[in-house]
């Protein structure tokens, strides 16, 4: 590791008074916050290591105020509980980050042991992996009134049990993975958190609840993946998601349930990625439709195999919401985004100001009737849309049509980036083809990347 920017860094923050960084030649003459910052680096095996150069690293390495403590770090369960209890009970000062990570036969007292002391060293990072084991196993009540908490990930296979007091006033970053919400609404505390900035749900199962709410006042990134488990399931889940101030939202999943975005004028950036399934459930088209509808305000969205989806609900395309605000584009699906498909035309019809489109697996035309596709040709083709990218492009007649057609319509494009398939490259003969395609803008260049 280059350690200058960090010597730099130490210049500027006058980290250790009486010590002159400048005059340092040896990784051992820094502070021991820039060499405590540089083992946050290593894994918690190696970190033990550097205790054995001298007794100033063996204090660096049982005083680090990040530990990262995981049990497959260690060849057996005692010398990982021994180590952890030195690092961890027997100090005092503040603690910057605390994550564990325990496989499945581990003692729950140790675990427990070392969050309350976490909790009690002001602990502004806690991270918790559970990796199976225990049916039960329910967090210490202080964990969720740790008034230093800035971070919480809990990534283990439990029902999340909560306290009748959730105070985390300070939190901001909060991820849930693999949690069980159990079958009453009290999560909903901890999701509403008045601090809380970033969350992100991972395959978390919450369908014994009808409805979940989501209302943390200052939340700006919402990231949301559904457990496939609930494939082939009825749709009986609603989620409510009232922020204000949501600049970011991810969706992955099938849209068995419905979500709802109340509130969402902020919206910056989206991403709805639909997981492809032998038999779509029957809501997905009008529960993907509806999720549209509320983040017409967005500025940057990506869908992916949103339109194999829609693409058979003409009445659905019939009623997509113009994104106004909408200036960059991105579309894929699993089998590539025909030029002809009816959810590529109405999209582009409701998308008056985009200046960036991006195809990600390329732009197939499917049949030899596409110059009757664009025509007329989308507000857009003809007044703002700048650049179009497209990747994973595969040569043929019928990649080669698709582009003559939007060449022909875009009136106002400048750059055309065409990329091949990872691994490959584009055939030397492609750009003298291209140049010979009409186009409608005379300012249009071509970019083949590699």
């Amino acid at each position: 590791m280059d350690v200058r920017p960090l010597v730099r860094k130490a210049q500027c923050m006058h980290l250790s008074e009486g010590q002159d960084v400048r005059c340092s030649t040896q990784l051992g003459d820094l502070p021991d916050k820039i060499l405590w910052h540089i083992l946050s680096f290593l894994r918690l095996k190696d970190v033990v290591r550097t205790s054995t150069l001298s007794k100033r690293w063996e204090h660096l390495s049982k005083n680090n105020p990040r530990l990262d403590a995981s049990e497959l770090d260690f060849p057996g369960q005692t010398l990982f509980v021994n180590f952890v209890d030195t690092a961890l009970l027997l100090q005092d000062f503040p603690l910057k980050r605390f994550s564990i990570s325990c496989q499945t036969d581990f003692d729950r007292s140790h675990i427990d042991a070392w969050i309350t002391a976490a909790v009690r060293r002001r602990v502004e990072e806690l991270h918790v992996r559970r990796h199976g084991g225990l049916l039960e196993y329910v967090l210490p009540s202080c964990v969720f009134n740790c008034e230093t908490l800035i971070e919480l990930r809990l990534f283990m296979l439990h029902q999340l049990r909560l306290p009748a007091l959730v105070c985390l006033k300070n939190l901001k970053v909060l991820t849930l993975a693999w949690v069980d919400f159990g079958g009453d609404s009290s999560v909903e505390k901890l999701l509403s958190c008045p601090s809380l900035e970033e969350l992100s749900l991972i395959a978390c199962k919450w369908r014994r609840l009808k409805v979940l709410h989501i209302s943390a006042p200052k939340l700006l990134r919402l990231d949301i993946v559904e457990d496939s488990f609930y494939k082939n399931l009825e749709s009986t889940f609603y989620v409510g998601i009232h922020g204000a101030h949501i600049e970011s939202f991810t969706y992955s999943g099938q849209f068995i349930d419905r979500y709802t975005i109340s509130s969402s004028s902020s919206l910056v950036v989206a991403r709805i990625d639909m997981f492809i399934c032998e038999r779509p459930h029957h809501h997905a088209a009008y529960h993907g439709y509806k999720l549209l509808k509320d983040l017409s305000c967005v500025k940057r969205l990506s869908l992916h195999n949103v339109g194999e989806f829609l693409h058979e609900r003409p009445d659905l395309l019939k009623s997509l919401p113009v994104f106004s605000n909408l200036t960059e584009l991105a579309l894929d699906a699993f089998n590539g985004l025909p030029l002809e498909s009816r959810f590529l035309v109405a999209m582009l019809d409701k998308c008056p100001r985009l200046s960036h489109l991006s195809f990600t697996r390329g732009i197939p035309a499917e049949s030899e009737t596409v110059d009757a596709i664009f025509n007329p040709a989308p507000r857009c083709f003809v007044s703002s849309l700048k650049v179009i990218k497209i990747s994973r492009f595969q040569v043929g007649d019928k990649a080669l049509l698709a582009i003559r057609n939007v060449l022909r319509t875009a009136g106002v494009l400048e750059k055309l980036f065409i990329h091949p398939p990872w691994g490959k490259q584009l055939p030397e003969s492609l750009l003298p083809l291209l140049k010979e395609l009409p186009r409608a803008s005379d300012q249009c260049e071509f970019f083949l990347g590699s």
